[in-house]
């Protein structure tokens, strides 16, 4: 009887540690589908081209903001630096620098529609 009991309690584990992930899965997914493409969000605004780019980071809002000349393009939700101290003081200290930079190159090699920056240098 014992037996039977640790059985039946290992599946009831595994049944809600199943469950538990795949609603996590699924909540993700509709996150995702509510998630306006860079394509979709320019031509909803008649841009064909970005033009003198600028992007703006809200760090107390998680937000990223693309814009085109002076019109606002795109939000994104980010995120930053372990860290919520104001400034940088080391390589290693996870916060997330504040500052002008300039995008030095643009990998458009992405599979979720997002443009990502990388190698930026401090201006």
């Amino acid at each position: 009887m014992k037996k039977f009991n640790l059985f039946k309690n290992v599946m009831y584990f595994t049944g809600s540690v199943f469950i538990f992930f795949s609603g996590m899965v699924v909540y993700g997914v509709v996150l995702n589908l509510r998630q306006v493409t860079l394509a979709e969000a320019m031509s909803s605004k008649n841009i064909t081209n970005l033009n003198n780019v600028q992007i703006v980071i809200d760090r107390s809002n998680y937000t990223l903001e693309l814009f085109s000349d002076t019109m606002l393009v795109k939000k994104y939700k980010a995120v930053f630096g372990k860290n919520r101290n104001k400034m940088k003081t080391s390589a290693n200290d996870f916060v997330t620098p504040s500052g002008e930079f300039q995008i030095c190159r643009i990998d458009t090699n992405t599979q979720t529609g997002i443009l990502q920056k990388r190698n930026m240098i401090l201006l």
